[in-house]
């Protein structure tokens, strides 16, 4: 096999896949259908019928996943294991409270112990609702570190990349992109045009300054502003600045990558 080699969970998974199409490809030699890529005739027949092959490989596949390491849980599985296990211990320890109280003390005890549960049940559902938050801004940071590292820039037919900036605010990756699009300059910040600017907008003018802000995905945002300067008719300076920080170019469309083209980075608040 040619590829990458595959360890842990994901030759486990891959041998279950394996397995499983084995499982198939036996019952449809078995019974002889038409649809099976395979054709092992009789002899496959007999014996997928004398191996009883669905039991084979059920005990095949079960042996596999024991020997896949397990997958750590997230802070939002360990907080919902934990209060089943809270729940389930209380529910036990009271059950066996009950037993010896009389009738009248138990619809009392029963009172409290509900109210007592309500309460603790709402305190640990909305700490897994904040973890739950947490958890799905880290996916989208995730995601979206993932789209800026594949510079989405380069592959958008819509418009064509000049100059291309990138920052860290608090160790999240950002980027501004200066790009042409239908006779005018469109200043972009993380794949969303922020401004725009024509030739029109220069008229009398040697210097056009946009402003716009970046937000981070826990909300927060920062300052940043974006120069243009004229130099002559067909000649331009671009200058970004995020927080007072001037960035380092990333990119541009005629010399590629610069030098040093590391990442700013911005401590946010």
């Amino acid at each position: 096999m040619s590829g990458p080699c595959l360890e842990g969970q994901d030759a486990g998974l891959a041998l279950l896949r394996l397995f499983e199409d084995i499982k198939s490809t036996g019952r449809e030699a078995r019974g002889g259908s038409a649809k099976s890529g395979y054709r092992f005739g009789d002899i496959t027949r007999g014996l997928w019928s004398k191996l009883d092959g669905d039991k084979a490989v059920a005990t095949i596949g079960e042996g596999i996943r024991n020997l896949m390491p397990e997958r750590p849980l997230t802070p939002l599985e360990e907080a919902r294991l934990r209060r089943q296990e809270r729940e389930k211990v209380q529910s036990d320890f009271f059950a066996a409270a009950q037993s010896q109280r009389t009738p009248e003390e138990r619809l009392v005890a029963q009172a409290e112990f509900d109210m007592q549960t309500a309460k603790l049940r709402k305190e640990a559902e909305e700490e897994e609702s904040r973890l739950e938050t947490e958890q799905n801004l880290l996916q989208v940071a995730l995601e979206r570190c993932l789209r800026l590292e594949a510079e989405w820039w380069r592959n958008d037919a819509s418009f064509r990349p000049m100059r291309v900036w990138r920052l860290l605010i608090n160790g999240e990756m950002h980027q501004v992109v200066v790009a042409h699009a239908d006779g005018k300059c469109v200043i972009l910040c993380d794949e969303v045009a922020v401004h725009t600017a024509s030739p029109k907008d220069f008229t009398g003018k040697a210097k056009l300054e946009k402003t716009f802000k970046i937000r981070s995905l826990s909300g927060q945002s920062y300052d940043a502003v974006f120069v243009i300067t004229r130099l002559s008719h067909s000649a331009w300076h671009y200058d970004v600045a995020v927080n007072g920080t001037l960035l380092k170019e990333h990119w541009n469309a005629d010399e590629g990558y610069a030098k040093n083209h590391g990442c700013v980075s911005i401590r946010g608040r």
